[in-house]
């Protein structure tokens, strides 16, 4: 009947989204706590497959070792879902970890893993990035050591990018508590030994020949991440050492802190690096990059802003403590400096040098968003070609902007705070100080960094309805889902045709909620009646949690990871039949995904929702109610009556085939804790970037 089985589905939903948007643990051996003004955190990027999914259990289980808990971990798939690879990223482990996948070409012969070392990159939350195979173990002082040797080189004022030294292991791993580190060095890397006692240091080297690069988003950003184009593996990594080297940073080796390589068969098939002709390919195209380069004005203003100074860093968010603090009540304040950190997901890639135009904040409900904002976004950019574009609005939503360069997430802290608003609720003042606060922050950062005089912000947090419905004022489109999140929805999606559910669940205005034993009745009908399964969507914060562990022809995604649910809902929503919610922002969602929707209101938006905001003419059927009473046996005559017309039977898709039983409930996973200090100490050439920031205040009528 689903996708996969057992234990495996008890597990899956409400771990994924529980351990990835928690805070971070500060763990025992920790010498450095996390501060508001240094860089503490690092995203360790594993690509990895389903055949490598033994050793990348054992690479997890040495960083679940670690004596400093200051990082996560980024587990992208290289192809489809596999149960393998989820199953890992499901596990109870003592760090954060997050899922992604990567879709696959059609030739076999390209390196598909730089695709997926991109992908990590691109969604790390962290300043610290560090790509790393996925066979690779670590010792458990590993983090600690490499931390602290990255506050060292940042100390010199000088971009940098660092390597840990690698070894491979004597045998293969079978007790991560009696672990055998014996150890040889391959020949091609003789130059870069190490060894695990000696002290933690940094060793300048000129260049290095291919190594695991550890550096700062941004010079990933600037150096244009790693080349999609080789075929087999390792001329990828050799290629972006020379444009490292080209740049001029500054190179160090990583005494003391060691990778260990762990010992397997080959299991690259196609990824046979040693082919004449892959290796003869590589080598022109390696050659042809670098002629390219010598004449490529793009490359030179990045070398440029590469081998500018390292500029007085502003950390993401902090100005929400610092700048701001004269202005907000102490008790708005939050003790977690992560939690006001602005998350930048990189989209697609941008010149560095053009303006920033940022739309947002957002911070009004989803239905509004759908029906008065994205849109006007996507109309907007149609008159800004050239610029860098930046959405900034609710944690998950960039599937909504697939046109921009980057989506900045709210800090988590305020939108916890925001949840509970509606319609009729005014955000209070201080929370929409401290979303623009924040926002300003890593605009600044970035005007700083880039040279950039202008910033652009059209939107402005007192008024978030500003936009019409009108064609002139925004422009609609189908929403769809891009290939990876397609591939996950169809790895979890039912094997009969489904109906999409928004059984929302209000604090306030309480009349619109129709029971949760409602919405358990209409599962069990919809499958024993007609034949559907049923997929729950929404946020767990406000959606009903019904329980499904004992409804196979049910699955609920509420509790998917936060920065994937919504695209994953679209993917869905792409697929089903049709979809039935209570009056919320769902239904608007389902219609500008093409998806017929069955909606259950009130006496005054029947209109709104079939209408008016419904651009793309979508089937809606809004089923009005004096004071949103719909009982229950009328309810399900009604929706029987709207499934049995002919367009239904037309739209609903192949059937898949029958896999066992069981799949997405489980156990919510402990929240994180998250132990921090504050740091005292004034910021170098404060009173310079208050001037910069109290100009680009002026400019953009702040």
């Amino acid at each position: 009947m689903y996708r996969n089985s057992g234990k495996f589905r008890e597990n899956f939903s409400n771990s994924l989204e529980s351990k990835t948007d928690r805070g971070f643990i500060s763990g025992p051996g920790s010498n450095s706590p996390p501060t508001r003004n240094t860089l503490t955190v690092i995203s360790i990027v594993l690509p990895t497959a389903r055949a490598w999914a033994d050793l990348t259990l054992w690479t997890l289980r040495s960083y679940d070792t670690q004596t400093n808990k200051n990082f996560e971990v980024i587990l992208v798939e290289d192809g489809a879902p596999s149960r393998e690879i989820v199953d890992l990223s499901i596990r109870q482990w003592t760090f954060p970890i997050r899922y992604f996948n990567s879709p696959r070409t059609a030739d076999p012969n390209l390196a598909h893993k730089n695709h997926a070392r991109n992908v990590g990159i691109k969604n790390a939350r962290f300043d610290i990035v560090f790509p790393c195979d996925c066979d690779f173990m670590v010792m458990s002082n590993f983090i600690e050591r490499v931390l602290a040797l990255y506050a060292l080189a940042l100390a010199q004022g000088q971009k940098f990018c660092l390597y840990p030294p690698c070894a491979i292991l004597e045998n293969s791993p079978h007790d991560i508590n009696d672990m055998d580190w014996s150890h040889k060095f391959d020949a091609f890397l003789s130059d870069y030994r190490s060894h695990p006692d000696r002290d933690a240091a940094l060793r300048p080297i000129q260049a290095h020949p291919e190594g695991m690069h550890l550096m700062d988003r941004k010079l990933f950003e600037l150096l244009g991440f790693y080349d999609e184009r080789f075929l087999g593996w390792g001329a990828n990594k050799m290629e972006l050492q020379r444009r490292i080297n080209e740049a001029g940073i500054k190179q160090a080796l990583l005494e003391g802190c060691m990778l260990f390589h762990q010992p397997h068969p080959d299991l690259h098939s196609g990824d046979n690096h040693k082919r004449p002709e892959i290796k003869r390919h590589n080598i022109e195209l390696m050659e042809d990059l670098g002629r390219k380069r010598l004449n490529d004005e793009a490359w030179k203003k990045r070398k440029t802003m590469i081998q500018l100074p390292a500029q007085t860093k502003i950390p993401q968010g902090s100005l929400v403590l610092d700048w701001f603090i004269d202005r907000l009540p102490p008790s708005s304040l939050s003790e977690n400096p992560y939690s006001q950190r602005i998350e930048r997901t990189i989209l697609k890639g941008s010149d560095p040098t053009a303006p920033i135009v940022l739309f947002g904040p957002w911070i009004g409900e989803f239905g509004w968003e759908i029906a008065r904002w994205q849109g006007a976004v996507r109309r907007i950019t149609e008159d800004h070609d050239g610029y860098t574009l930046v959405v900034c609005g609710d944690p998950g939503h960039a599937s909504l902007y697939p046109y921009a360069h980057e989506y900045w997430s709210l800090p988590r802290g305020l939108y916890e705070q925001l949840l509970t608003r509606e319609s009729e609720r005014l955000i209070p003042e201080d929370a929409a100080a401290r979303a623009m606060a924040a926002v300003y922050g890593v605009l600044a950062e970035e005007v700083l960094q880039k040279g950039c005089d202008l910033a652009h912000v059209p939107a402005s947090h007192k008024n978030t309805r500003i936009f019409s419905s009108s064609p002139d004022s925004q422009r609609f489109v189908k929403i769809e889902s891009d290939r990876a999140d397609a591939e996950f929805a169809e790895f979890i999606r039912p094997a009969s045709d489904y109906v999409c559910l928004f059984p929302r669940r209000r604090d306030l205005n309480k009349q619109k909620n129709w029971p949760i034993e409602n919405w358990e009745k209409l599962i069990d009908w919809l499958h024993e009646d007609r034949g559907l399964g049923s997929v729950i969507l929404g946020r767990s914060e406000d959606t009903w949690n019904i329980d499904v562990s004992g409804r196979p022809h049910a699955i609920s995604t509420i509790s998917l990871q936060q920065d994937r649910r919504l695209g994953i809902n679209i993917a869905l929503l792409n697929q089903s039949v049709a979809s039935i919610g209570s009056e919320c922002g769902g239904p608007f969602l389902a219609l500008l995904c093409g998806c017929p929707s069955y909606v259950m209101g009130g006496t005054e938006w029947k209109q709104r929702y079939e209408v008016d905001e419904n651009p793309l003419g979508t089937e809606c059927l809004y089923v009005e109610s004096s004071g949103y009473a719909h009982p229950l046996e009328s309810t399900m005559q009604g929706v029987g009556e709207w499934l049995s017309r002919e367009s239904f039977r037309a739209r609903r898709p192949a059937p898949v085939a029958p896999a066992n039983p069981s799949f997405l409930s489980g156990e919510i996973h402990p929240d994180w804790s998250v132990q921090v200090t504050t740091n005292p100490t004034p910021q170098p050439d404060r009173l310079s970037i208050l001037k910069r920031l109290e100009r680009l205040e002026r400019e953009v009528g702040m």
